[in-house]
């Protein structure tokens, strides 16, 4: 008897943890698929591509391969043409980034009002967000055509212009519009996730605000801004990355053109890797792309670091 009881906690244990084991090995199993795709269409093509940017490799000599280290990226970081590419998108990125911000966190904040319609209004401005790039990029391409666009029509008809005015085709004004339909995009999923965020915040706060004399906009600044302090870096840094890589937009509205006045850094590893077929030297923008998005959300992380 004595034996026995003191044995079974034993033999349960031992049980037990072939069970566990077993239970193991089969959640191997069945992630196994998962991980080989993984693997191949992920992990693969990024080690791939972080090789072949330590390569001189260019397809129009396709025998000739040599192994250049860091060249790659010593010689874009002192090509004048690459840094002005880099200052034009930073300028891209900041004007788009601020305008979402500011823009989505105002929207957001009418959205959280009652008022009639309001649901209406929510599933209306989430459109944008549901529209392709590309058809975002060939949609605006048409209505800021100089022939035949609906703006111009509109302008026209209302006589604030006596003639077709070419949007696309000055540097300053195609460059403008850009950022204008990259805003118009991405904007609803600012909005989104700003207005979840401002339905968190219990009314009790601005109640007792209101009760202490506080104003509408030392409310916002010393109550909603710090509440929704966690959702604004995440939609910067969210911006952030779209704005860096943006290339489809580009692509379809005005090749990076007119005379480069729309060339960001994601175009010019398009140019580098499938015009002049230099994947070796696309691959480094392609990294270069990808250390600024990281060093970027490091320092938005540092920046607005907090107690969330």
């Amino acid at each position: 008897m004595g034996n026995g009881v003191q044995r079974a906690p034993l033999i349960h244990g031992q049980k037990g943890g072939s069970l566990e084991s077993s239970d193991a090995k089969l959640a191997a199993l069945l992630n196994a698929p998962t991980m080989v795709f993984l693997v191949c269409t992920m992990l693969f093509p990024i080690g791939y591509s972080l090789v072949t940017s330590l390569y001189d490799l260019n397809y129009k000599r396709p025998h000739r391969r040599p192994f250049v280290g860091l060249q790659n990226y010593i010689d874009l970081l002192s090509d004048t043409d690459f840094l002005v590419t880099l200052g034009r998108t930073g300028a891209f990125v900041f004007f788009s980034v601020g305008s979402v911000l500011v823009f989505g966190t105002l929207i957001a904040l009418l959205l959280n009002q009652r008022f009639k319609g309001r649901r209406l209004l929510r599933t209306v401005i989430l459109i944008p967000w549901a529209i392709p790039p590309v058809v975002n990029g060939i949609m605006w391409k048409y209505l800021l055509d100089s022939s035949y666009g609906v703006l111009n029509g509109i302008l026209y008809k209302l006589g604030v212009i006596e003639s077709y005015i070419p949007f696309l085709a000055t540097n300053t004004s195609a460059f403008t519009w850009v950022i204008f339909a990259n805003v118009w995009k991405n904007l609803p999923f600012a909005i989104l996730l700003l207005l979840a965020a401002l339905q968190t915040i219990p009314k009790e706060l601005y109640e007792s605000a209101r009760v202490d004399g506080a104003s509408a906009l030392r409310q916002f600044c010393t109550i909603t801004v710090p509440m929704i302090s966690a959702t604004l870096v995440v939609v910067l840094i969210f911006q952030t990355m779209i704005g860096l890589r943006v290339f489809d937009l580009i692509y379809v509205m005005t090749s990076g053109g007119p005379a480069d006045a729309t060339t960001v850094i994601g175009w010019k590893l398009y140019e580098e890797s499938f015009k002049s077929l230099n994947f070796g030297r696309g691959s480094a923008i392609g990294y270069i792309i990808t250390l600024l998005t990281f060093g970027l959300a490091l320092l938005y992380y540092r920046l607005f670091k907090r107690d969330y």
